[in-house]
């Protein structure tokens, strides 16, 4: 993910490029890159990969019809088929257990944290052009 993001870094014009071209692959750069993708109108590399989760989370909740039949089935499980109390967070997306850092990688456990951690007003978007 580093190296991705350095080389997007890469592609836009900054102003020292000597002193950009001296970091090495394994750290991030100094550099206010925030505003930069803001000028772009981009987003970094991890999160265009969140957007992509929760778009995928998105269709999976609100359009399955968008997906193929093997993921619409159950690939996801909202709270509120888990259990039947009525709970705050009956509407996040249930999150298995994970015990190891190649567990925490996986799309359905980023997905549904991502996706737990939005606020309530962008979880119940149906529209998908609006989501995005």
């Amino acid at each position: 993910m580093i190296t991705l993001r350095i080389l997007q870094n890469k592609s836009y014009e900054f102003p020292d490029k000597d002193l950009y071209d001296s970091f090495d692959t394994l750290t991030i750069p100094e550099f206010p890159d925030k505003d930069l993708y803001d000028s772009f109108d981009t987003l970094t590399i991890p999160e265009l990969h969140s957007h992509q989760l929760l778009i995928f989370v998105h269709k999976f909740l609100h359009h399955k019809h968008l997906l193929p039949i093997v993921i619409a089935k159950q690939y996801f499980t909202i709270n509120s088929a888990v259990h039947l109390y009525n709970t705050r967070v009956r509407e996040n997306l249930h999150s298995d257990s994970v015990s190891t850092n190649y567990g925490k990688k996986a799309v359905r456990y980023k997905a549904s944290k991502i996706r737990n951690q939005l606020p309530s007003s962008l979880k119940i978007i149906i529209f998908g052009q609006t989501f995005q």
